[in-house]
């Protein structure tokens, strides 16, 4: 009896009595509980393969047949000879199995080497009723096992539609709510899928509508990054997957790692995917008639439409959606940045600003941020047209920036922008700009002018600042002029350099071979 004890006892921990029945010596093997199988036979030998891994249409083997003649049905199950060598030894002779008996989906018996028999066997006895279910929990096998796929006997019953069996498991313990390693739920995976009925069945269950992955994103986020992503063109299901999420109580204003709600990621993603205006149009829609608030904010403080006016290229109809549906045209983020002021900032047409002003807007083209005034950032990446706006609205002319002290003049002159720049400092100059404003370390807009070599305008730039009255000889905090911007440039640049020499501007080092190039051009001259 001892022994026999013994051998029952090996068998629960996963291990096998010693030949003189002493103790089982301590083993890597799982920790004693039947939550999760793992065969570790000798690499010598075949190991035994996943029922899952069968199909209907698989050969039924020698084995499979002598224990298919076995008609013993509500007894233990022995397995034939030549399988029984390659079994583990912690698993015993033996594999027992509820008195009702088990025969899985696909037509074969359960004989529980892997996790993958264990996950079905819970199924089917999901399936069977509540007093089979009992039956087979009692046993010890875990009701969470996961197959090698990471499913559990629950995520069958949901995706093979057994709501009886999906209830049975649920009361029993089964964590409806259980995550990946990536904190993805049934409820997430359903949402992506697109299937409707499984997440109607999930939420009926109790899943969390709200639960989030390691990303922050909810099944809502779930559910627009699917949409975005959709190649289709009628998007019915997206906008009933929204709809039922928002039936279900799930918070609309949640977000995600990026700080975005779900109405965010609407607004301004998926350009480069398949989402078009009036595509995006409808989804906006179905959330605002969901219950979306049109002015909820992101991590930052910021309402879609101040992140609409952010973007590079913004979409007018979408701004007039919001406008439309409340949004607030003078709402500011948590640096007090409202929409006009987000649209200044951008280089695309002055047409935005115009339509945000005829909505309502309250512009201020005079507030300084930590690096410009919407001006300055105009004079130096945008075209003469959204200068000349903001200079009718009251922008000031010689406002400095906070790093360098820079004027509007100071950083037209320097832009690199392919637009005309001379309109732009003609416009400014016309409006009272200084020319020989300093910046920090004593620069003028000249010396700005002689550091840019590479634009395509250097000489007109530099030509309409002396025009204007611009000092050729002046000196900056370094002790240079503008001259010195062209140490190494001098030949190259020979043209500019002589107006500025003929400027006033004096002589520096280096420019020797430029003064003997020019002596001999002007001999040329004169013997001519």
């Amino acid at each position: 009896m001892a022994r026999l004890g013994l051998s029952r006892l090996a068998r629960l921990l996963h291990c096998s009595p010693g030949a003189d029945g002493s103790p089982p010596q301590e083993d890597a093997s799982p920790p004693p509980e039947y939550r999760s199988v793992d065969v570790r036979s000798d690499s010598s030998k075949k190991r035994f393969p996943s029922l899952l891994s069968r199909t209907m249409k698989s050969t039924v083997s020698r084995s499979a047949s002598k224990r298919a003649s076995n008609t013993t049905a509500n007894t233990a199950t022995t397995l034939p000879a030549e399988d029984e060598e390659e079994r583990p030894s912690w698993l015993g002779p033996t594999a027992k199995f509820p008195d009702y008996g088990i025969a899985l989906p696909n037509g074969d018996d359960a004989n529980l080497r892997t996790n993958s028999d264990l996950v079905q066997a819970t199924f089917v006895a999901a399936q069977k009723g509540d007093e089979e279910l009992d039956q087979w929990l009692e046993k010890g096998y875990g009701i969470e096992v996961r197959d090698k796929k990471e499913w559990t006997a629950l995520r069958w019953a949901l995706h093979l539609g057994q709501d009886k069996a999906v209830q049975r498991l649920v009361e029993k313990g089964a964590d409806i709510n259980m995550a990946t390693v990536t904190g993805e739920t049934e409820l997430h995976r359903a949402v992506t899928d697109g299937d409707s009925v499984l997440v109607a069945a999930l939420l009926r269950h109790g899943a969390d509508a709200n639960a989030t992955d390691k990303s922050k994103k909810t099944a809502l986020h779930y559910a627009i990054d699917a949409w975005i992503k959709s190649k289709s063109s009628d998007q019915a299901d997206h906008l009933s997957m929204v709809k039922l999420l928002a039936e279900k109580g799930t918070n609309l204003e949640l977000r995600n790692r990026y700080g975005n709600t779900a109405f965010h990621d609407a607004c301004l993603y998926g350009d480069e995917f398949y989402v078009q205006t009036p595509r995006r149009l409808e989804m906006l829609k179905t959330m605002v008639q969901a219950g979306v608030p049109v002015d909820t904010r992101d991590a930052w403080g910021a309402t879609p439409l101040i992140r609409c006016c952010t973007m590079s290229k913004p979409d007018q109809e979408i701004i007039d959606f919001l406008l439309d549906h409340g949004a607030d045209i003078n709402a500011v983020d948590q640096n007090g940045a409202s929409p006009i002021d987000k649209t200044c900032f951008q280089a695309h047409s002055t047409q935005l600003l115009r339509h945000l002003i005829a909505r309502g807007a309250k512009p201020d083209f005079n507030k300084r941020t930590i690096l410009a005034t919407p001006l300055q950032y105009a004079a130096e990446f945008c075209d003469e047209d959204r200068v000349q706006f903001l200079l009718r609205h009251g922008a000031a002319v010689d406002t400095r920036t906070y790093a360098q002290g820079c004027t509007a003049l100071h950083l037209a002159v320097k832009s690199t922008a392919e637009h005309d720049i001379r309109d732009k400092m003609e416009l400014l100059i016309r409006r009272g700009a200084d020319v020989n404003a300093r910046d920090l370390v004593g620069r003028t807009p000249l010396h700005y002018a002689a550091r840019n070599l590479g634009h395509w305008q250097q000489d007109e730039i530099v030509e309409c600042l002396i025009g204007a009255g611009a000092q050729a000889d002046v000196v900056d905090g370094e002790g240079k002029t503008p001259l010195s911007a062209f140490e190494g440039y001098f030949v190259r640049k020979g043209g500019i350099v002589k107006r500025l020499v003929d400027a006033g501007a004096k002589p520096v080092e280096g420019m020797e071979l430029y003064e003997y190039i020019d002596k001999r051009r002007e001999g040329e001259g004169d013997g001519e």
